[in-house]
């Protein structure tokens, strides 16, 4: 589930940056307000300066279109910037003014108006050769290392980070991280989807690999409209997890349902002494993450016959047959019938669905008792 939401995530923001003409979007009905924090990572060196204007441009109509539809998501968005940052050992200047994480009205989260600002605020110069330093920008994405205000994800949002760059990276970094792959694993356990829009090279693939994120060209141009690629982004979003479980809290299966279609029931669980009744809820419509438990009915696990004789007058009785009924649940359920016979009487007599042979001797006396089917 994770990649196709950065999937669909990427390549509207792709558009935002290659394409100029925004369609009009279609309303999505729901009655759900998720929230999706968005970071753009952008290298700013001077050849980047193309692509920033078109991401300052288009990025007002792909949020107003978001948060004006139905489906009311929630965006905030975040802007770290980075250069070519080299160590003091090298004749660089450390990470100093390098990397930045900016801020607007004294956080580090915004809203269009105020992300347009910002971005518009920066230049895009330097960086003559590669590589440049997104480890160090990306870094601040899982450390906040005294930053103040610190990059605080929102409580059950969706988290997207995403790296624009037209060059290679190079591993220095302030945080100590070794290789790509350190950091990637940092993002991945904190469920930080980051894709990257720029060149397919070794490390960026890496990266959207290990955070379930997607790669795009920077120059990639998508011919789909805005509209199409922001229903493909709500149909990820409201995707759900549903699992079915047995009576023990084993897990069955596990399904992602897009919202408002049926989970497919899987094949029916087992369970010794017991039949399977059900599931406990309806899957017919998923609106959200469900657990589904299987449900059972009790069977007979044994039998047991008695019977007793009540004197009547003259050479007549009464006798009373039970056969106890012993289920799975513990309980125990009685069938009882009551036959007039005759003194020293021995039949098979037909109590509930049961064959019971019963011997009397003499008056209330019972010689023998056992059921016969």
């Amino acid at each position: 589930m994770m990649k196709k939401r950065i999937l669909s995530t990427v390549l509207t923001l792709a558009l935002l940056i290659s394409v100029a003409a925004i369609g009009a979007v279609p309303a999505a009905a729901t009655v759900i307000a998720p929230k999706a924090d968005l970071v753009f990572v952008v290298d700013t060196t001077g050849s980047m300066a193309g692509a920033m204007a078109n991401l300052r441009n288009n990025i007002g109509a792909f949020v107003s279109e978001l948060e004006a539809s139905e489906m009311g998501i929630v965006i905030r968005l975040g802007l770290i910037e980075y250069k070519d940052v080299s160590p003091v050992s090298e004749g660089g200047d450390g990470p100093s003014g390098k990397t930045v994480v900016h801020e607007y009205n004294g956080s580090t989260w915004m809203d269009v108006d105020g992300f347009r600002a910002v971005l518009g605020s920066l230049i895009a110069i330097g960086g003559n050769d590669e590589p440049e330093t997104a480890i160090d920008a990306l870094g601040f994405l899982v450390n906040d290392n005294g930053i103040d205000p610190p990059i605080i994800w929102a409580d059950g949002a969706y988290r997207f980070a995403f790296l624009l760059t037209d060059a290679s990276n190079k591993v220095y970094n302030q945080w100590g991280y070794t290789s790509m792959s350190e950091i990637a694993n940092d993002l991945a356990e904190q469920n930080i989807c980051t894709s990257v829009i720029g060149p397919a090279l070794a490390d960026y693939v890496l990266l959207t690999e290990a955070t379930g994120g997607t790669l795009a060209s920077l120059n990639s141009n998508f011919s789909g409209a805005l509209g199409a690629l922001v229903d493909n982004i709500v149909e990820v979003i409201f995707t759900w997890t549903v699992e079915f479980v047995d009576w023990d809290g084993t897990s069955i299966d596990v399904q992602e349902i897009k919202d408002g279609l049926a989970a497919v029931e899987p094949a029916e669980p087992t369970r010794d002494g017991w039949v399977f009744a059900g599931w406990d809820v309806p899957f017919d419509n998923v609106t959200g993450d469900l657990t589904v438990t299987a449900q059972y009915d009790p069977t007979i696990s044994g039998l047991a016959a008695m019977a007793c004789v009540e004197k009547l007058s003259g050479n007549k009785n009464n006798l009373t047959i039970t056969v106890s009924e012993q289920w799975t649940d513990g309980s125990v359920v009685p069938v009882t019938e009551t036959f007039a016979i005759d003194n020293n009487a021995a039949a098979t007599y037909s109590v509930g669905p049961y064959k019971v042979y019963v011997d009397t001797k003499g008056n209330t006396q019972i010689r023998e008792c056992y059921i016969v089917e």
